[in-house]
């Protein structure tokens, strides 16, 4: 991530995504901090869940690192996600696919594998008492 400053305020940021990834956002899509902009098309990691284990969530649901993903069925052992992503279920293995977010809310530009967020300008409104 490369970021503008100015002023001690933030006016753009850029995110190369890696080769593997695919980027989420539209040009000219207006977004929030945290948005998923990019997420990896691979695993970074697996895990095999066993049959005694019940899993939190449905295939392909995004998560938060530190969210339960399975638990042991007495419910004393728990699986949580490494980072924030997004997980995907095939037969007993639970791949984790990392995601970038975004640390800004602004506009999107992408280019080559470049997304460039351009923070939109407030507008600003005057009241006048009477």
């Amino acid at each position: 991530r490369h970021a503008i400053v100015i002023n001690s305020e933030v006016i753009s940021e850029q995110h190369k995504i890696p080769e593997g990834w695919q980027v989420l956002v539209e040009e000219e899509q207006e977004i929030k901090l945290g948005t998923p902009i990019a997420i990896a098309l691979s695993p970074s990691q697996e895990f095999n869940v066993p049959v005694d284990w019940d899993l939190e969530y449905e295939e392909q649901t995004m998560v938060k690192q530190g969210q339960i993903l399975a638990r042991l069925t007495s419910g004393e052992t728990v699986l949580q996600a490494p980072g924030d992503g997004m997980i995907r279920l095939e037969g007993h293995t639970l791949g984790f696919y990392p995601q970038l977010a975004a640390q800004m809310a602004g506009a999107v530009h992408v280019e080559d594998n470049i997304i460039f967020i351009r923070r939109l300008r407030n507008s600003v409104h005057f009241a006048f008492a009477a």
